[in-house]
């Protein structure tokens, strides 16, 4: 019989090697996201839980931006066909974590679960369906590995 988890006790995705899209500026920005994400669903849960969900998001926001521009920027390189489609999921990602911040600033009360439901979505869904189709196209761009 399956245990269900409250929502709050849901663990959040955890890096796995299935996650790895080829690309390796990618998939260590998407291991950085994941250590971060990580540090926020362990703060959801702690007694001052607001004040540390709001810094750790800020800098999930932050080094999130960060790792799309990477990822537009070696797009474009490519003349990955995908770019505005890509760059149009970016924006909605983007509107959603600074949508958050500003809930979390406000001190909302019940955002952790929200906050979980996203990433557990954002971080799946983005990384395996999106980045791995970009993450192909550049391997096709990409001169051969020194040890090749």
């Amino acid at each position: 019989m399956e245990t269900l988890h409250p929502p709050s006790a849901r663990p959040i995705i955890a890096w796995s090697d299935v996650l790895i899209v080829g690309h390796e500026q990618i998939d260590a920005d998407h291991h950085r996201i994941f250590e971060i994400a990580g540090r926020l669903h362990a703060g959801i849960h702690q007694a001052h839980e607001n004040m540390l969900v709001r810094q750790v998001l800020a800098e999930l926001t932050d080094y999130t931006l960060t790792h799309f521009a990477r990822e537009e920027a070696l797009m474009k390189t490519a003349a990955f066909p995908g770019l505005e489609e890509h760059r149009f999921e970016h924006e909605l990602i983007t509107y959603r974590l600074r949508n958050l911040q500003r809930q979390a600033g406000s001190g909302r009360q019940g955002l952790a679960d929200e906050l979980e439901i996203f990433l557990d979505r954002w971080l799946a869904r983005h990384i395996l369906t999106s980045d791995a189709h970009i993450a192909a196209a550049l391997r096709g761009k990409q001169p051969p590995s020194p040890l090749a």
